[in-house]
Formats: C-alpha cells, structure tokens, sequence
C-alpha cells in the first residue's frame, strides 16, 4: 500500500510539529536530512484504509532561502511526488507567512492553508476570513488551533477533500507587473496549450529564470528585472488580501508591558542573569539528586550484588561486567534526569517566548566575537555540562553557527571538573580556592572567545549573514507538549549513547586493567610512564600518576581523581529485601531534593600530595589549566559526532589537543621566566 505523502510547510514555530503530533496521535521519527544534520522528522498514519506519510519541513521563511533549512524545503517539495501541501501559518503574523503561501502556489500543488494559533489569535481580536482566503489565493483555508480535538477533525476532512486535487493557480502579482504579466501570458499560451504547465513557465519567468523561446522584448524586459523586484512581486497581493481577508478588533502593541521590564535598557540584563541562575538551578539541582540516585543504586547495590552471584566465576568476568559494562551502562543512564530536565526547560523558553528575547540582548556582545547572541545559551549550559551545551547549539540560525558554536562549548569548564578544582584547591590554594577557580572559568572563556575570532574566518565557519531576530508573542506552554518533548529526546539520547560511548568505556577499562588486574602495572600506567617526558615543560610531568588520569578524563572528568587515590573495594552481598525499602526511602529523599532544589553535600576527601616545595602549587594549576582545556568526555563527543559528523568531531579533538598543551606549557614557563628575572 503506497502512501500518500503529506508535507507540512510553514515559517519556523508556527506550529507543524504539534499539527502533526494531533492528526497522528504519535511521536515523531527523528532523523537527519541526506548530508545536512538538519533534523528531519516523519510520521506514519493508517486511517480509514489508506497510509498517509506525513512530513515536517524544516521552517523557513521563502522557498529561495539560503540557509540550510529553505534549501532543503525547496528541493524535497520539487523532487518528491508531494500529495498535498498543508501550509502552516501564523494567524498573529499572516502577512509574513502568506509570502512563503504565495511562492508555494507556484509549484502548482495541492494545497490546504492552515491559520494556526486560532485561540491566541481570538483572543487578541483577530478574525480571517477563510471564504476570502480562498477565493482570492484558490486553495482551501481554515482557522484553527492544533490544541482543540475538534479541529483536528475539521483539518483531517480538508486534507481528504484535497488530496491529489488536480489544480491550477494562476498568477496574481502587482499592478506594476500586469501588463507584463499578460504580455508573457499571450506569448507562452501560444507555444504551450497545458494551462498548468504554461503558469508554471510564467512564475519561472519573474523568478529571472531562463525560458526558450521568448522574443526578444521579452527576454530583455526579464534581463532589466531587478532582484528586489523578484523579492517584492507578491507585496501589493499580500497587502490587498490582509485588507479583505484579516480583521483586528482590538490594537496590540508588539511592545509588550512585560517587554518593558525584560528588554529595558537598565533593567534587562540584571533579569536575564536572574533567570540563568534560576534556570541553572531547576536544571541542574533539580536533576542531580536523580543521577545521585542512579548512581547509589549501582555502586551500593547493583554491583555488590552481581559480584555475589560471580563469586564462582573467574575474577576478571566480573570486575569486566561491574567496573567495564555496568559502570559504563550507569555513567550513560545517569544524564537521563540531566537531560529531561534540559530539554523540558529549552522547549519552555522556545515556547514561552523568552528565548528569543535573550537572544536578541546577547547579540551585541556576541557578535564582537562572530557569534550569534543564541551561542550564549549553549556557552551557559555548557558551564554545568558540556553535553546540554552542544545540543542546545541546534537552536542557532545556520549550520555554520551550530557547527562554530558545538566546538567552543567544551572550552566553558563544566561542573565535572569542578570536584577536581576543588580537591586540587583545598591541597595547594588554601585560602585561594575562589579567585583559582574563578581564574580557571576566565580562561576557559577567554579561549573559547579567542577560538570564535580565529575560526571564524575560516571558510569552514565564516558567516557573512546578517541575523534576524522576530519576538514572537508570550505564550503559557503546555505541559504535555513539554513533556512530550523532553521524553523523546531523552530516548534519542539514550539509542545513540549506548553504542559508540559504552565501547570507549570499555575499552579504557581494559587498557587500565590488563595485563595484572593493577592499576598501577597497566598498560595504561605503563604508557604514561614511557609519555611522562612530554608532560615535563608543563610541570607535572614527573608524576605519571597525572599523565595516566588524563586518559580517564575521555570516560568522566571525575575519573580522574581514580589514578590519584588508591582503588576502592566494592563490597560483596547477597540480595536482601530489608534493603528495598532503603532504596524507597533514597528515591523519596531524591525526589525531595529535586522538588525543593537541595545541594548534595559530599564529604571531603584527604589532601593530595603529589608535589612539595616553591613549585607545588604552580605544577598543580598548569595541571589544572590542561584538564579544563583537555578533550571532553566521551558523551560530549559522541554529540558532537551525532549532531554534526566526523569533521567537527576530529576539529575539536585537535583544538582540545593543542590549546590545553599551548597554554600549560605557556603559563608554566612564563612563571618560571618571571620567577628567574625577579631572582
């Protein structure tokens, strides 16, 4: 059974997703469109007998875009045989959505035009006419909301009324193009006696497109076309239906009385650092006690557990499923509440509107370093976790951007690297911990901006666009959508963190216990003593202890810690049941935790003693400074891969390589060159 192909196409966040999400009662396929890593989402409905394929396009604002977005649009509606169109409009914002209406009329498909957000607009005084709607542009027209069951209803009934509709929309441009217009008509009509075909001739003649065959007036009138003409030869119609078809009751201003407090010029920036704080806390706070949880229940129970029912197995079988396949496994299933909580509060902002507004104040300050004012959402969450960081680089305009932005967030130190700060603080910086730590977030983000300003004008990166910003209008989002969104994304995360991730777990547990179950006489122990010598013009290359922990770093930042304390031992225990009711109890505490956004206080840990003397101190900040510059954690990789291919991946493995050794290398030696002139 073929299926008809349905394809939803709108400006973006007008509401597609969610017209699909109600007419196919399921959840998307997600993909990535052939050799882009535009998302590419589908879904499957049988009704009635018949198999309908429907498709969300990417959001753009015209067909003759350049952008990633409007290209792929273009190409998918001109090279696949489509069914039907179903055109997605902002009904608070048609005139704009009714220029991208008007260049689909002239593929010359069927087509139903969708006046979305039909009770926000009510609301606001605003009323089409559909009946207008219709007669003026020749497809079906509705005025409705994708929250309302009924509606869905209205829309599925237009959708089967048109599917496969044979149609013919004839050219409507303005009064300075008529007699032209007509002129071409008369002229192509005499060659070409398919009315269809002959107006699509016509549209490809005032999109400056080359016809055969035209007399010479003709083809000259078509050289003198200027291109702003090509732009603008729908906005006299456009004006002309809004006037007929668009009636507003009520005046509102697009300067919003909460706009007035949150883009004011004093008082906006005080705000937006107010929110991040609150935001970073209801993410972060709110999703550690959940991962603090996962993790207990794997270390103090899970693991001693299986070690229990292995005891008659060799030793080496269950140290590889415990320390190699289950740790692993925990270390993935850890950020699940991370990432819930990431994606339900990133589709709040996007759809509450606010998103767009921060943006729009961090632009200025962004663009003096190439960047969009969106990176900065990315650069922030990057603060608490690399991986949220990069994902959240998709929300940027052009590809360039997401790509420019993914490989600066891993230069922004992330919360994991924080206990190691801390430990390496308390046992060499005491009563300096703040201003070191403070020190070594500046010069994370001083790299990352030095990397913007470089990268940028490469051709890989370089972006010569100039970005818009539209603020959309306040909304209250709904919280099944919401959570919806973060529940899908969380099962994307998970498919694709358990395959590249859990083998690079394993493979460094294997090289840190083979050959004699010894940490400290791995291979991996082994090689950091042969590479010490190269760690030693930065300082702390006469411990190998640090030289092999780096390593661990690729697994968890936290793991790095493992190669400079001794191992701990595992206990070993049967099940038993008295225990189940401490695991309720942690998971009530867990949930109190989130609800009520507490700390997990952590008990301190003994000083390390790695280096004595004038030169401890500064051996154990050039180490510090390698390991926030250093190549992320495997789960920041493996987004970077999924998110944006192999490329970027090996450019942010090299920067991570050489930036944490430059400048290691830099800061060590340059206060030792000090050290000797003052001498």
């Amino acid at each position: 059974m073929k299926p008809y192909t349905i394809a939803f196409v709108g400006n973006p966040n007008v509401g597609k997703s969610a017209w699909i999400n109600q007419l196919a009662k399921t959840n998307f396929k997600v993909g990535n469109w052939p050799g882009v890593t535009v998302e590419k989402k589908e879904a499957m409905l049988i009704e009635g007998g018949c198999c309908y394929h429907l498709v969300d396009l990417p959001g753009t604002y015209s067909l003759q875009e350049y952008r990633d977005e409007g290209r792929i649009t273009a190409r998918f509606l001109q090279e696949h045989p489509i069914d039907l169109i179903v055109n997605v409009c902002d009904s608070m914002s048609l005139k704009r959505s009714l220029r991208l209406t008007m260049q689909l009329r002239e593929l010359q498909l069927p087509m139903v035009i969708v006046c979305g957000y039909a009770d926000l607009a009510k609301r606001k005084g605003i009323e089409i006419d559909c009946s207008c709607l219709r007669a003026v542009l020749g497809a079906d027209a509705c005025f409705l909301s994708a929250h309302r069951h009924d509606h869905r209803d209205h829309l599925w009934k237009l959708i089967q009324a048109n599917l496969q509709k044979p149609v013919v929309y004839p050219p409507i441009f303005g009064s300075s193009m008529e007699d032209q217009l007509h002129r071409i008509k008369r002229q192509l009509s005499l060659k070409i006696k398919d009315e269809r075909l002959c107006y699509q001739q016509i549209y490809a003649y005032f999109r400056k497109e080359k016809i055969e065959g035209l007399p010479t007036d003709a083809q000259q009138w078509q050289d003198h076309l200027k291109m702003e003409e090509v732009w603008t030869r729908y906005d006299e119609v456009i004006d002309q239906i809004m006037v007929a078809a668009y009636k507003q009751k009520v005046a509102v201003k697009g300067y919003t009385i909460i706009d007035r407090l949150l883009l004011h010029p004093l008082l906006a920036y005080p705000f937006c650092i107010l929110f991040f704080y609150w935001f970073l806390q209801m993410i972060f706070y709110g999703s550690t006690p959940w991962s603090n949880y996962i993790q207990m229940i794997t270390q103090e129970y899970l693991i001693p557990y299986v070690r229990y029912w292995l005891q008659p197995f060799p030793t080496m079988l269950a140290d590889f499923l415990c320390d190699g396949v289950i740790s692993g496994m925990s270390g993935v299933i850890s950020f699940v509440p991370l990432m819930g909580s990431l994606y339900f509060w990133i589709a709040f902002l996007e759809e509450s509107g606010y998103y767009a507004r921060i943006a729009f104040l961090c632009d200025r300050i962004m663009s003096y370093f190439h960047l969009s004012g969106k990176a900065f959402l990315a650069l922030v969450l990057g603060a608490g976790c690399n991986v949220p960081g990069v994902i959240a680089s998709r929300s940027l305009e052009t590809q360039k951007q997401r790509m420019l932005t993914a490989l600066l967030v891993p230069f922004i130190s992330c919360g994991a690297r924080l206990p190691i700060y801390l430990l390496f603080c308390t046992s060499f910086f005491k009563g300096k911990e703040a201003a070191v730590v403070a020190s070594l977030y500046g010069i994370g983000l001083l790299v990352a901006f030095f990397c913007a300003a470089i990268l940028s004008k490469t051709t890989d990166f370089q972006e010569d666009a100039i970005q818009l910003f539209e603020l959309p209008p306040y909304r209250i989002p709904s919280l099944r959508v919401l959570g919806k969104s973060a529940a899908k994304e969380c099962w994307n995360y998970l498919k694709k963190a358990f395959s590249v991730v859990l083998l690079v777990m394993i493979a460094l547990w294997t090289f840190s216990y083979f050959p004699t179950g010894d940490k400290d006489e791995s291979y991996l122990a082994h090689a950091a003593q042969q590479a010490s010598f190269l760690f030693e013009p930065l300082g702390f290359g006469d411990r190998w202890e640090c030289v092999a922990a780096l390593p661990g770093g690729i697994v968890a930042k936290e793991s790095i810690l493992a190669y400079l304390y001794p191992p701990i031992e595992n206990e070993v225990r049967p099940f038993d049941l008295s225990n189940l009711s401490d695991l309720i109890d942690q998971g009530i505490k867990s949930a109190k935790e989130s609800f009520f956004l507490q700390r997990n206080t952590q008990q301190s840990q003994p000083a390390l003693l790695l280096w004595t003397g004038k030169e401890a101190a500064l051996k154990a900040y050039s180490f510090l400074v390698f390991v926030l510059l250093s190549i992320p954690c495997v789960m920041t990789l493996s987004a970077i891969r999924t998110l944006y291919g192999k490329k970027i991946l090996l450019y942010s493995i090299l920067l991570m390589t050489v930036f944490p050794y430059v400048m290691s290398c830099l800061i060590y030696q340059g206060v030792q060159l000090v050290w000797y002139l003052c001498s």
